[in-house]
């Protein structure tokens, strides 16, 4: 069964807080260390997000 949700209840409000690059980071290597390098590819290619997979966020606590 397929539920539709109303595209209002996708939207998402910005709230101010963010997430640092190194938290990115930091997420990015664990799941190429838990799924390895060609799991972290699919998974990106099946979220159209193939160019962040050789692409990391810089280690520092910037918002960008």
């Amino acid at each position: 069964m397929l539920v539709t949700l109303p595209s209002s209840t996708l939207s998402a409000r910005k709230s101010g807080l963010y997430y640092p690059n190194r938290f990115g980071r930091i997420f990015f290597l664990a799941l190429k260390e838990v799924m390895g390098e060609h799991g972290l590819e699919a998974t990106l290619e099946l979220a159209n997000l193939r160019a962040l997979a050789n692409l990391l966020p810089p280690d520092d606590l910037e918002r960008t």
